[in-house]
């Protein structure tokens, strides 16, 4: 399949900043710039700084979000600084919303039906929302690790195809739905419908009509994963071992076919908001600094082996528990139950990774 040209060159989106000002955050400082925006109407978005403590290094995380300043990704983007000892430029109003009444995975559905009607490109949200983000590339200092959660984790994923030289990672988060085709045909398989979750899309009828040529065409212009040869830099995916938009496995058929350069981190008893960062936020961090100093990851130092459990295919509500530690032997499966596994590897720098989600089918 050849590579979508509005996603991976989309418009150039130019930055310029109309203001800078004092974000009334704790002193931390911002600007705010305009793009091109989405079907004549230009955007602006807020780009707020926060140092770490303790600078250590250049560069800078890029923190890719949505709707406007809060103190939420404000102490987020702290702990992230602390842990890498760089700068965390948060970009916000990715996309600028609510558009027409709509927000969210609405306005990104609504735009997909735009685009089966008029087969013009430049009608899909996430065209605005990669090249803005990209904007952003020209206000802050490089080497930059890119990151975002949900759609902002899909936007990321496009950002790092772009193989932009600035940016020296990426980290999508609770966006592991790489190869869409195989996810909505897994969820059919394990649930028998699409999660509730995609509802804003399902609603508009493009989901499941895998049949649908214009579907398919349209699928093969969003999803990241046919242009997965592009994706050179380091890359984290982060994921929630209990997201009720996803299927609980499906970096496990998924990550065989990533490049090298992608590693994996579930955070178990953790939904679509990812919400207990103790699990997750130093490693990211962690990342950021390895990234940016163009080292490689520490020493594995222990493993430790997570299960949960259900009487369906479905770990929305499931408790995950360690089960073993190191070579320590694994207790028996319940062969009643659903049973879902994962190995958190744990290294010397006090950072973590995981195998995927494994997935083992009852036998009783």
């Amino acid at each position: 399949m050849n590579p979508s040209p509005i996603l991976l060159e989309p418009v150039r989106a130019y930055s310029r900043p109309l203001e800078t000002f004092a974000s009334g955050f704790r002193g931390w400082s911002g600007l705010r710039f305009s793009t091109h925006g989405w079907r004549g109407e230009p955007w602006w978005h807020d780009l707020i700084f926060v140092q770490p403590r303790t600078p250590q290094r250049p560069g800078t995380i890029l923190e890719i979000t949505g709707w406007e300043p809060n103190h939420k990704d404000l102490r987020m983007a702290q702990e992230w600084a602390d842990a890498s000892g760089m700068t965390v430029a948060l970009l916000f109003q990715i996309p600028r919303q609510p558009i027409e009444g709509r927000i969210e995975d609405e306005l990104i559905a609504y735009s997909f039906s735009l685009y089966l009607n008029s087969k013009d490109p430049t009608d899909l949200l996430l065209a605005p929302m990669i090249a803005s983000s990209v904007a952003a590339l020209d206000l802050i200092e490089a080497p930059v690790v890119v990151t975002g959660a949900s759609k902002r984790g899909w936007t990321t994923w496009w950002v790092g195809l772009h193989r932009d030289e600035r940016v020296a990672g990426i980290a999508p988060r609770v966006f592991d739905h790489l190869d869409f085709a195989w996810q909505q045909n897994r969820q059919a398989e394990l649930w028998g419908a699409p999660s509730p979750q995609v509802q804003d899309y399902t609603e508009y009828g493009w989901s499941f009509d895998l049949d649908n040529p214009e579907v398919a065409a349209l699928i093969g212009v969003v999803d990241p994963h046919p242009h997965r040869s592009r994706l050179t830099v380091p890359t984290l995916v982060l994921s929630g071992a209990n997201d009720p938009f996803w299927c609980p496995d499906p970096w496990d058929t998924i990550a065989p076919t990533m490049p090298e350069c992608v590693s994996y981190l579930g955070a178990p008893n953790a939904g679509h908001g990812m919400a207990d960062r103790r699990w997750w936020s130093a490693s990211l961090g962690g990342f950021a600094r390895d990234c940016a100093e163009g080292r490689s990851a520490a020493d594995e130092t222990t493993t430790r082996v997570w299960r949960a459990e259900a009487k369906e295919p479905k770990f929305v509500h499931a408790l995950w528990r360690p089960v073993a530690e190191g070579d320590g032997t694994l207790p028996p499966l319940n062969e009643q139950m659903w049973t879902a596994e994962m190995t958190e590897v744990r290294r010397a720098d006090g950072t973590r990774r995981t195998t995927p989600v494994r997935l083992i089918a009852p036998t009783d």
